[in-house]
C-alpha cells in the first residue's frame, strides 16, 4: 500500500474554522508557514495588508468574498482582530500567540530598521526607510511619532477595539481581551515558552505540526539589556496592560502544564 505523505495523515480533526491572529512580532510567521501546511490549498487563506504571500486577501475585503467561499475555509491567518469571526459563517475559534511586551516592541523596531532598504515599496520597508534616513532612535520614532504598534498592540488586537489613540488605553480593553480569549479562543501561544505552548496546540488539533522554522529573526539587533534603562521603563509603563495580558495567558499555559482549568482555559 502506497504510504500518504506525512502532512496528510496528520489532519486536523477540527471542522469548524482556526482563525490565527497574527500580531506583528510573535513568531507568526513560523506558526502560520507550519500550520498552513496542514490544510488543503483551498482550505486555508491569508489575510493581510500587502500581498507578502501569493494569494493573500487585504482583511477588509474578506467579507465582500462570497458566502460559499468563505464557508469552506478551515485555517485562516493574518494581521485582523478578535472581530473576524462575524465575517465567518461556519463555527470558528482564534488561536493568537503573545511576547513579552519589551521584547516585542525591540523587535518591531530592530525589524524595521533591517528591513529598510529591502523592502522599501512595503510599509514595513517605508516604516525602516524614515527610521534611518532621520536616524530616528526608538524613543524618537515609537514615543515621538506615536505609533500605536507599540501601545498595548496584543491587547488591541484580542479586545478588537480600534481607533484608540496613543496613550489612551484603559483598563476596559484588558477586560474585553480577557473575555475574548475565554469566548473566542481555542488556544494562545506564548512565544519564549513555545515548545509547551505547541504542545497544548497540537493537543487541541490533535496533529502534530511540522517543525517551525525561524523566520524574520534579526540577529543584529541589540538585547533587550543593551537597551537604556530610561527607554524600558517607558515602554512597560506605556505597555502595562499588554504585560497584565502576557502575564495571564503565562499563567493559563502553567494551568494546561499542571493538568487544571485557569478562567477560561478550554479543551475542545
Amino acid at each position: 500500500m502506497r504510504r500518504l505523505p506525512w502532512r496528510q495523515l496528520q489532519r486536523p480533526e477540527h471542522e469548524w474554522a482556526l482563525l490565527f491572529a497574527h500580531i506583528p512580532k510573535t513568531a507568526g510567521s513560523s506558526l502560520r508557514d507550519a500550520l498552513g501546511q496542514l490544510y488543503l490549498p483551498d482550505e486555508r487563506l491569508y489575510l493581510y495588508d500587502e500581498e507578502t504571500l501569493e494569494g493573500a486577501v487585504h482583511p477588509a475585503e474578506f467579507g465582500a468574498l462570497p458566502e460559499g467561499e468563505r464557508a469552506r475555509l478551515r485555517f485562516i491567518a493574518g494581521h485582523f482582530y478578535f472581530d473576524l469571526h462575524q465575517q465567518v459563517p461556519q463555527e470558528s475559534r482564534y488561536i493568537t500567540a503573545v511576547r513579552d511586551p519589551i521584547d516585542r516592541v525591540a523587535s518591531l523596531y530592530f525589524h524595521y530598521r533591517r528591513l529598510a532598504g529591502i523592502t522599501a515599496e512595503t510599509r514595513d520597508g517605508t516604516e525602516g526607510r524614515l527610521i534611518i534616513e532621520e536616524g530616528l532612535s526608538l524613543d524618537e520614532w515609537g514615543f515621538g511619532l506615536e505609533r500605536i504598534e507599540i501601545d498595548n498592540d496584543m491587547v488591541r488586537h484580542v479586545s478588537a477595539r480600534r481607533g484608540v489613540e496613543f496613550g489612551t488605553c484603559t483598563d476596559d480593553m484588558l477586560d474585553d481581551a480577557l473575555e475574548h480569549v475565554d469566548q473566542l479562543a481555542a488556544c494562545v501561544l506564548v512565544v519564549e515558552r513555545m515548545k509547551e505552548s505547541v504542545r497544548a496546540l497540537e493537543s487541541l488539533l490533535g496533529a502534530r505540526l511540522p517543525k517551525m522554522r525561524r523566520q524574520n529573526v534579526n540577529e543584529q539587533r541589540s538585547p533587550i539589556g543593551a537597551l537604556e534603562p530610561g527607554m524600558v521603563a517607558r515602554v512597560r509603563e506605556l505597555n502595562r496592560l499588554d504585560e497584565a495580558f502576557y502575564r495571564a495567558m503565562s499563567e493559563r499555559l502553567d494551568a494546561i502544564g499542571e493538568g487544571r482549568r485557569g478562567r477560561g482555559l478550554r479543551f475542545w
